[in-house]
């Protein structure tokens, strides 16, 4: 620590050095406390925690997902065989139901 030091901060320069000190100090302190092994263990605990949310959301989302499609394939394709005006189609109803299975996916991607 210079004199020059301290005249630019406008303190003695005794005064700047136990300023900077302290705060030396206390960012060794805080770094300390941060990696104790409670802390560690605690900030392990919450990802594992959040792990465990995360991966049983996406579960709830895919088994939701697959409801979605049998519920709508089983309600579309009983509609779509019922499109056949007498003996001409006026359209294949494997065609439409690959149309909505193929929509479902883009929707779902």
């Amino acid at each position: 620590m210079f004199e020059a030091d301290a005249e630019v901060e406008g303190f003695h320069r005794d005064d700047l050095a136990r300023g900077y000190a302290r705060r030396i100090r206390g960012a060794v302190e805080a770094y300390r406390r941060d990696r104790s092994p409670r802390n560690l263990l605690a900030a392990a605990g919450a990802s594992l925690a959040a792990t465990v949310v995360l991966a049983g959301a996406v579960l709830v989302l895919i088994r939701f997902w697959r409801r979605l499609n049998v519920l709508l394939e089983s309600r579309y394709t009983h509609r779509l065989r019922s499109l056949e005006i007498q003996s001409v189609q006026v359209i294949h109803a494997e065609r439409l139901r690959e149309a909505v299975r193929t929509a479902l996916r883009v929707v779902r991607k």
